[in-house]
């Protein structure tokens, strides 16, 4: 599920919001249509990984038959790449594609992309790094010190004393430490830097509301509550979001005139309203 940093932009500048009431079918529905837009396309791993994900809440929370369906083509589609032309930034979003499809009771074979990942070396790029830890810890029970040698200790010392995680060319990076921070608690690292990791998503909770980064705040509100951590004031940051839904039923990925829906935005946002519907179990996806 990649990100990209966006830079401060004004907050208010909203568009129509769509009704309170029907918010969960329509950002289905463009979740729904986006991913078998991709299928059909053969499209971006990253991209399908991040619209299956609220699906596969989706199928298993409320037995939605479209959700389903697109799971399966998505099976098929994972069984079928020929994973040896794949590298090691994409093996991730394979095996936890299928991760996701496996979660939603679907049947599918990424065995010999997770034997790729085994043996791929995460030297230099931390983003992947995140990624492959979370496959590891999350989805394969993979002991991460001796199935990744050295990653996760790597991924810890990237972390300042506020709680972000820092890229390799020496900046903080937020989409970095949302995952980082995650990875560290599904391998059971330090308690204390995945403490430290949450006061950092906190903190930005109320400043991303209110620059209209609604990316940011959907991954941040989400990845709290995979942490069992505190998200102070949850409803309002909810709220806003809901009113910034836009007609066709998706959302932006940051509150700018003329902005589309996004997405990675509208993935989260689904997720969100399927928790806040009280579809969504209690456990991560």
């Amino acid at each position: 599920m990649r990100g990209y940093w966006i830079g401060l932009l004004l907050a208010g500048l909203l568009p129509v919001a769509a009704a309170a009431d029907d918010a969960l079918p329509r950002a289905r529905a463009w979740v729904q249509q986006a991913l078998g837009a991709e299928l059909r396309g053969g499209g971006d791993l990253n991209r399908i990984a991040s619209l299956a994900f609220p699906l596969a809440t989706d199928a298993r929370a409320t037995g939605d038959a479209g959700s389903r369906a697109l799971l399966g083509a998505l099976a098929r589609h994972l069984a079928g790449l020929d994973v040896a032309g794949l590298d090691c930034a994409q093996l991730p979003d394979v095996v936890l594609a299928g991760g996701f499809v496996r979660d939603a009771g679907e049947a599918v074979d990424v065995a010999a992309a997770e034997r790729r990942l085994a043996n791929c070396q995460f030297g230099s790029a931390l983003f992947d790094t995140a990624n492959a830890l979370v496959f590891a810890c999350r989805y394969a029970g993979w002991d991460p010190v001796a199935r990744l040698p050295g990653s996760l200790s790597r991924l810890v010392a990237a972390q300042r004393a506020d709680g972000a995680f820092v890229a390799e060319n020496g900046r903080a990076s937020y989409y970095l430490s949302s995952h980082a921070v995650l990875a560290v608690h599904w391998c059971g690292g330090d308690p204390a830097v995945v403490a430290r990791g949450a006061a950092y998503l906190r903190a930005g909770l109320v400043p991303f509301r209110d620059r209209g980064f609604n990316d940011g705040l959907a991954e941040s509100l989400i990845f709290l509550r995979w942490l069992g951590a505190e998200a102070p004031d949850r409803e309002s940051h909810l709220a806003a979001l809901r009113a910034r839904i836009r007609p066709d039923g998706g959302l932006c990925f940051v509150e700018q005139p003329g902005c589309s829906s996004h997405w990675h935005a509208t993935s989260l946002l689904l997720e969100l309203l399927l928790e806040r519907g009280g579809f969504a179990p209690g456990a991560a996806p």
